[in-house]
């Protein structure tokens, strides 16, 4: 996104002198000569943005621009994900862009904080009516069941998720209701990161070498998206049961989100 009349580029996916970086996903990111990105966002985009200059900004920290300031608020979405107030200085209007937002509490991320504005530019990916989500504490003990009821089987669980920020609160939810749990190399790097970051996991983060042995779940990095149409097939060449991030993935009634589980049959 652009604002012309004061020439800010906001989460730019081509490299400019300068761009704020909302958070780290690649969706938002570019290798921009000056991007402007909190102190996690850094961290977890230091090698990627290792030749560039970046201007970092703790949350609620002003950067004075001349015509406006700039101040970085928590977003909730991942570790380090920050929305941006820009403010006039000659009129005093406030501009809120959220980037992507997590308003449901989370074990990893930093929370939302409200942020009073004049103008709101919002991420709304789901902001039609009729995306209506299912209580969380619901989906994890659904979650739980479901893959506690596999390992009672001796069957072999995979638990799929974006490899920054999902993959790490499902792994803290997981550790937390005492799973075996094992991960890509991806994720258990991200995983150090947010250590590095001050995040504490309740349980020992382990390194997954092969694919999972039976009585332990497997959080992959690599499999297919269950929407694909190439999810079931790489559950069965593994032996796995698995269980999709389903944030596309609709059952019951129209416009409600449900967790998809499947086993190597392809049912759900």
């Amino acid at each position: 996104m652009y604002l012309p009349e004061i020439d800010l580029w906001l989460d730019s996916l081509r490299k400019k002198d300068t761009s704020l970086i909302s958070h780290a996903h690649s969706d938002h990111t570019a290798r921009h000569l000056r991007p402007v990105l909190t102190p996690n966002t850094g961290l977890i985009l230091s090698d990627y943005l290792k030749k560039t200059d970046p201007i970092t900004l703790q949350y609620h920290e002003p950067m004075d621009r001349g015509k406006y300031t700039l101040t970085l608020y928590p977003a909730g979405h991942c570790l380090g994900s920050a929305q941006v107030l820009i403010e006039s200085k000659f009129t005093g209007e406030r501009v809120l862009y959220t980037g992507d937002i997590k308003v449901r509490s989370s074990p990893t991320n930093e929370p939302l904080e409200a942020v009073p504005c004049d103008t709101l530019i919002i991420e709304s990916t789901y902001g039609r009516p009729k995306y209506v989500f299912p209580d969380q504490d619901r989906v994890l003990a659904t979650a739980c069941n479901t893959l506690r009821n596999w390992l009672s089987k001796g069957e072999k669980p995979v638990v799929q998720g974006w490899k920054l920020g999902k993959s790490q609160e499902i792994l803290h939810h997981l550790l937390d209701q005492g799973f075996d749990m094992v991960v890509d190399e991806p994720v258990y790097q991200i995983a150090q990161v947010y250590q590095q970051a001050g995040v504490s996991f309740p349980g020992e983060l382990k390194l997954r070498r092969t694919m999972a042995r039976r009585g332990r779940a497997t959080l992959p990095s690599g499999a297919p998206d269950e929407g694909s149409g190439k999810w079931t097939p790489w559950l069965k060449s593994h032996g796995a049961n698995g269980l999709g991030r389903g944030w596309k993935s609709w059952m019951g009634p129209p416009g409600r989100c449900q967790p998809t589980l499947q086993r190597p049959s392809g049912l759900q």
